[in-house]
């Protein structure tokens, strides 16, 4: 997530008031210290204009080993 923030040109703060969460959140989020929900995952994806299967496929792999479920429950 890091790689896709600094192309857009997002700072954490950025990111983190977009999806309205404390920049400490988002870091965690980004290091992959953080599970996040499908909820999360399609904000993070919308604000970014990627699909939520693009989004997974860049993401820390401890995280996306957490979340790997979700891809048949998204059915992508």
């Amino acid at each position: 997530m890091k790689l896709l923030r600094k192309k857009h040109g997002f700072s954490q703060e950025d990111v983190a008031i977009n999806l309205h969460i404390e920049q400490n959140t988002y870091s965690r989020m980004e290091r992959g210290e953080t599970k996040l929900d499908v909820e999360r995952l399609q904000q993070i994806a919308s604000l970014y204009k990627i699909s939520v299967y693009d989004l997974l496929e860049g993401l820390p792999p401890p995280l996306k080993k957490k979340i790997k479920r979700f891809k048949f429950i998204l059915k992508i």
